[in-house]
């Protein structure tokens, strides 16, 4: 299985070089309308399509090189992260070791080869935590986390949590509300800097998208109990298996992070609410994906170095010793599980079965042709014909031409195959 939400970033970025995003548009309404189940939005938050376009621009669709992007983008990120948290250890060491444990972790690193969001995102939402963490309290901070805020909130709607996250920071942690009356008046003048910043985002995001609300009225009709249950536990392992040292031994590990939550909840109280309301909205929400949490991997292990230095010190434990053993083998694991994971194909979109369809579809069929497969985004990006994933062939006028792509073994009337792909007509 494989994902083509890729292909939309790639389509959007493209069309802000072309000018043919109205048209590209429309396009993903038809096919987001008349497809079963929940695609995807009608577009995505302009703002990675917007880093993209211009390495489009100079390389194509090149994907090495964007792949390569993402990859660099994550790597960017790093030294971001390190300087936002060093405020908690004193010891370089222990801030090295939180390091590592976001630089070498597999799924972070082994994700940085999609062409997704994800990761640009982590990057401008630690930007956002690095200014906001910032004791200074000059206008020219509040424009900067503003303008990271705005940022992180165009390339994913969730960055919208930064701001009340800020809102909380500043009033409990650095106790705003305890000033005089003349500080508090000149503080809100500053936060209401922050609050046109979103607003300007907002407003761009949904000028950019022409949502009006569709599509997140079908996501909310998929929320179930159940569906969250599964959400809770499947992320809840996620956590637990950040280390790599399998479920019983990540359980334990994750208790830590929970003793690091429970000490810290005043200290740290808008790192803990940031933490736990973007959780929770994924828990709520009818889909799930381990990336989904990736920008909260760096929080989690903050709270995990603090709970265990916590229970170190409590039996009078060396905690540098200790540390550099869980780091030593947390590397180990990291590198057996990147280098030696069973080969998955993650890109099965340019395998060479799927390209030789596209290269049919493309001089074989009439550019107005309908075509039905399970992955209608790349099929759309590769061919420039319409695709839609259903199995209602009624819903496109009988004055177009239909087609259907399956994996072999299917039963239709065949134009074209190879090891690994059928092509059908679909009769009127």
């Amino acid at each position: 299985d494989w994902g083509d939400d890729f292909a939309l970033y790639l389509q959007q970025a493209q069309c802000l070089l072309s000018g043919c995003s109205k048209s590209l548009l429309s396009q993903n309404k038809f096919l987001t309308n008349y497809s079963d189940g929940i695609i995807g939005p009608y577009f995505y938050p302009v703002g990675f399509p917007i880093l993209l376009s211009p390495v489009l621009s100079i390389f194509g669709f090149d994907f090495i090189i964007l792949k390569a992007f993402t990859a660099f983008i994550f790597i960017l990120s790093l030294p971001v992260i390190y300087f936002a948290f060093k405020f908690f250890f004193r010891d370089p060491f222990i801030r090295k070791v939180h390091l590592t444990f976001i630089a070498i972790n597999p799924a972070l690193i082994l994700f940085s080869n999609n062409i997704l969001s994800d990761l640009p995102f982590m990057l401008f939402f630690y930007i956002s935590l690095n200014i906001m963490l910032n004791k200074d309290e000059g206008y020219q901070n509040y424009f900067l986390a503003g303008l990271a805020m705005a940022s992180a909130t165009v390339t994913r709607d969730m960055g919208i949590l930064l701001f009340p996250t800020f809102i909380i920071h500043k009033l409990i942690e650095n106790n705003i509300l305890r000033k005089d009356r003349s500080y508090l008046i000149k503080w809100a003048q500053k936060v209401l800097i922050i609050f046109l910043f979103l607003v300007v985002s907002y407003k761009i995001n949904q000028a950019y998208s022409g949502s009006s609300g569709e599509v997140f009225k079908l996501i909310l009709d998929k929320v179930t109990l159940s569906y969250s249950i599964g959400n809770l536990i499947f992320y809840a392992s996620a956590f637990a298996n950040q280390f790599g040292f399998g479920n019983i031994i990540g359980c334990i590990l994750m208790l830590f992070a929970v003793i690091g939550f429970s000490l810290h909840l005043r200290s740290h109280i808008s790192l803990t609410f940031l933490f736990f309301t973007f959780l929770l909205v994924h828990i709520i929400l009818p889909f799930r994906d381990l990336r989904y949490i990736f920008l909260l991997v760096p929080i989690y292990f903050i709270f995990f170095v603090l709970g265990l230095s916590k229970v170190l010190s409590l039996f009078d434990l060396r905690k540098t010793q200790v540390f550099f053993f869980l780091s030593f083998f947390f590397i180990i694991f990291s590198l057996k599980d990147i280098f030696y994971r069973p080969e998955v194909c993650n890109n099965e979109a340019l395998s060479p079965e799927i390209k030789e369809v596209y290269t049919y579809i493309r001089n074989n069929t009439p550019i107005d042709a309908v075509i039905f497969f399970d992955k209608p985004r790349a099929l759309r990006l590769f061919t420039e014909r319409s695709s839609l994933n259903t199995t209602n062939y009624k819903v496109v006028s009988s004055l177009r031409e239909k087609y259907l792509i399956k994996k072999k073994g299917d039963v239709f009337e065949l134009e074209f195959s190879n090891s690994s792909y059928c092509f059908y007509k679909i009769l009127k």
